[in-house]
């Protein structure tokens, strides 16, 4: 199941997907730079009481 799964997705990608797998991989970029960002912050903030600012001072 799984060389079919990557037989079919390769085929798609091949023949005309590859405009919908480059818009997935920048949603999925973004996503993942927004998380890279927001999850400093949130562990900092959750670390200091509610405040970024105590965060840091802790660390």
């Amino acid at each position: 199941t799984v060389w079919g799964i990557g037989l079919v997705g390769g085929i798609y990608a091949i023949f005309g997907g590859l405009k919908a797998v480059a818009v997935s991989d920048t949603l999925n970029a973004v996503g993942l730079f927004t998380g890279g960002l927001l999850v400093p912050l949130f562990g900092l903030a959750y670390i200091g009481d509610g405040s970024i600012p105590d965060g840091f001072h802790l660390i």
